[in-house]
């Protein structure tokens, strides 16, 4: 089977199992399907593996990818920034609704996952958060910040994935947006990934 349909049936199956069949396949092979893979879960499988073999896999990978994976795995352990992924979808806060539009048709990740638009500033500093409903029923030319969900709910990289699962749970969430601590936007915790979490440490 070609790497990216290799990459949606790993996804299937748990994070150790995905390490073991890693392993029984020749480097460049093995890298090429993690290519495929949302940096997220990338991640999470190279920290299952010998870190001798995740650094011959990052360095049989595209550099853009590799870079994204290398990111999510400097986050401590047990953090929102190691359960964040680096695909989902940010405009300026200043773009109307065509610019959403245009920018979805434009994405590169697994559109099924997006399920808001992040706005961020000239800083890259987020300042809202558009839920996809809201963008469809709106007018090409409404200014998205206009449309943003309020409170606007974000978590820190380094805070513990109780608070993240906490989060969740008190306002029913899809998508929990990850920032430093200058709310500059780091990536996004999905449902799927606390759902996950959740599951595995019944």
């Amino acid at each position: 089977m070609d790497e990216e349909t290799a990459a949606q049936a790993l996804s299937e199956i748990p994070t150790k199992m995905q390490a073991d069949l890693l392993e029984s396949i020749p480097p460049e092979k093995a890298a090429d399907i993690v290519e495929e893979m949302p940096p997220d879960e990338a991640a999470d499988v190279l920290n299952q593996l010998p870190p001798e073999t995740s650094l011959e896999l990052l360095a049989d990978m595209e550099q853009e990818g590799a870079e994204e994976v290398r990111e999510l795995l400097g986050f401590e352990e047990n953090t929102a920034g190691s359960l964040m992924t680096t695909e989902y979808l940010v405009v300026h806060e200043l773009a109307p609704v065509s610019g959403a539009i245009e920018a979805l048709r434009n994405f590169e990740g697994q559109v099924e996952a997006i399920h808001q638009v992040f706005l961020i500033d000239n800083n890259t500093v987020l300042t809202g958060a558009v839920p996809l409903g809201r963008i469809v029923m709106a007018s090409a030319s409404t200014p998205l910040i206009e449309l943003a969900s309020d409170p606007l709910i974000s978590v820190q990289a380094q805070q513990g994935v109780k608070s993240v699962v906490d989060l969740f749970h008190k306002y029913n969430l899809i998508s929990l947006p990850v920032v430093d601590e200058e709310r500059h936007l780091l990536g996004i915790v999905t449902a799927d990934d606390v759902l996950e979490l959740v599951i595995n440490r019944k």
